[in-house]
């Protein structure tokens, strides 16, 4: 994936799926975000929900991009294997990248505590 991408195969699409990680256990939150993380077998993932309550949707749309350059830029994000939604909260739209990445601290914290998935085991025929 180059640092310049975002492709399909990197973002939470399905309702399903943000269903999932929204009720997962690990958490973590700051002023402008809530993090939330499942540890998976396959590459890192990213959701973003950012509700009417943030702003018109330029401002919505203004967090989206943030939060997917943080991800985008941060070796260590895309090189886990877990699905991360964020959650916007009222005063994400007043950040600027710089404080928006010193956000992502935060997350990079929640990931180092999560216990690793192994990945899924070949059946053997018998």
């Amino acid at each position: 994936m180059s640092s310049a991408s975002f492709p399909k195969s990197a973002r939470l699409r399905r309702r399903s799926e943000f269903d999932a990680l929204r009720h997962a256990t690990a958490r973590t939150g700051s002023s402008h975000f809530v993090f939330v993380a499942t540890p998976t077998a396959a590459p890192a993932r990213l959701g973003v929900i950012v509700s009417k309550r943030v702003g018109t949707a330029v401002r919505r749309n203004r967090v989206k991009r943030l939060c997917r350059e943080c991800f985008r830029q941060w070796p260590a994000l895309r090189a886990a294997r877990v699905d991360i939604l964020v959650i916007a909260k009222v005063g994400a739209p007043s950040l600027d990248l710089a404080q928006t990445k010193r956000e992502f601290q935060r997350l990079l914290k929640l990931l180092q505590q999560l216990p690793p998935r192994e990945a899924p085991r070949a059946v053997e025929a018998s």
